[in-house]
């Protein structure tokens, strides 16, 4: 189910006054998943039994219930936002009941100078929220269930929401006045009768004030609702009934610009994924692991091909000299200075004259030498020795001796020949450049 990795699961949260404090790790929720706002899967299970998803989805929305978030609208005065931040408990605490200090509280977005206040219980918050990450959520947030329901800016929204727990069945009517301004009503333990079917519409058709309602209610109950509103024809002409789906839902939830997992305590230790960066992480492993089999399989390449090289130097050497058959050569430097002076005693043993023996360097520089008196203005009598080893004529010069050394070396690499001096050039090394 790779799609899980994209999806997201929202969860509709029990209200906090008919839920004991030990019992919401058994109860089983409502869920639903979507995928790009499609709706995949949904069903009622415990948050045990939703461990595996909890984990493999992108992020977890936590749908509170609407009697436990108070929702306000206020005017503030002009702070910056880490000031308001710590001036808000002071602009609500008239507005709720109890201690601001254990109140977790989120401010929305400017509009037109009013701010929307989402307020909450902080340990109940607290708890769900724990228990979520203890399972596996990666990404948690959190949204007022009445900001979630359908508005179009000229009907009250309404729903009716069941909660399903161990020994009975709650019920609390969700009810949205504006984009800003909704609430929820505790009803107590659900009835199907008529009696209460008309108590809710009583309530409702209170609260509307002379504007339409769009009720939204399970799908067993319509047809109920539907019989009360044919006899009462005021008030069916207000009220449309619809059949709750998530489908409705999940397009508004996702519009909710307000989270109140912002700036919770824990909220910052889920806000890396590792997940969204896993297939790019494989496509890097991936193109490493390709480029180092690239590289090994190159240089295993260039290796196969000098050790056959190597060998091919190795059978010609052996073929040639036959003397040296069991000679291994270490590299091809040495095999070619090996070759080059093996060649170079085998044509001194015919009678072939080389191109570094003594009688050719020293017909060689006698024939520069006229050149190197004009243009360097050296004489013989400069010269104190003359001696040749190793294939390389030395000239030993008269000390204080001062020639100029580009012009001597020009003259000699016109008659293939290369110079070699010391610092203080009086030590010349002449071989031949052939």
């Amino acid at each position: 189910m790779s799609y899980l990795s994209k999806a997201i699961l929202y969860l509709r949260l029990p209200a906090r006054a008919d839920t004991a404090s030990s019992e919401y790790r058994t109860l089983a929720i409502p869920y639903a998943i979507a995928v790009n706002g499609r709706l995949h899967r949904e069903g009622y299970a415990r948050l045990d039994a939703l461990t595996s998803l909890v984990t493999q989805v992108h992020q977890v929305v936590m749908l509170l219930s609407a009697s436990d978030v108070t929702v306000l609208t206020i005017t503030p005065p002009p702070l910056s936002a880490s000031r308001l931040k710590t001036a808000l408990p002071a602009l609500v605490e008239e507005s709720i009941l109890g201690d601001t200090a254990d109140c977790h509280m989120v401010i929305g977005p400017d509009r037109q100078g009013d701010r929307t206040v989402c307020i909450i219980d902080r340990a109940w918050l607290r708890q769900w929220s724990n228990h979520l990450l203890s399972l596996g959520a990666h990404r948690l947030s959190a949204k007022p269930f009445q900001l979630c329901l359908p508005f179009n800016g000229h009907h009250v929204s309404a729903a009716l929401i069941d909660f399903t727990l161990e020994k009975a069945e709650s019920r609390e009517l969700v009810v949205r006045f504006s984009p800003n301004e909704g609430t929820g009503f505790p009803l107590g333990e659900k009835k199907t009768d008529a009696d209460s079917a008309s108590e809710v519409l009583y309530l409702l058709s209170t609260l509307a004030t002379g504007r339409p309602v769009e009720l939204v209610l399970p799908e067993e109950e319509f047809e109920c609702y539907q019989q009360l509103l044919t006899g009462r024809t005021a008030v069916a002409d207000s009220v449309n009934l619809r059949i709750a789906r998530w489908t409705d839902w999940i397009e508004h939830i996702d519009a909710c610009d307000i989270n109140l997992m912002s700036d919770f305590v824990r909220n910052k230790t889920w806000m890396f994924d590792a997940r969204r960066w896993r297939a790019a992480a494989v496509f890097a492993i991936a193109t490493g692991v390709v480029n180092i089999a690239a590289l090994n399989w190159d240089w295993w390449r260039l290796y196969r091909e000098g050790h056959r090289l190597q060998q091919e130097m190795q059978s010609v050497y052996s073929t040639v000299f036959h003397d040296a058959a069991t000679i291994q050569l270490k590299d091809s430097a040495s095999a070619l200075a090996d070759l080059k002076k093996k060649r170079m005693a085998l044509r001194r043993a015919a009678g072939e004259v080389s191109a570094d023996d003594f009688l050719v360097l020293s017909a060689m520089l006698g024939q520069a030498w006229p050149a190197l008196q004009q243009g360097a203005n050296i004489s013989a009598r400069a010269i104190a020795s003359i001696e040749y080893r190793n294939a390389v004529l030395e000239l030993h010069l008269k000390p204080e001796l001062q020639v100029a050394l580009d012009v001597v070396r020009k003259v000699l690499a016109e008659r293939g020949l290369e110079l070699g001096a010391d610092s203080s050039a009086s030590l010349w090394k002449i071989r031949s450049s052939r």
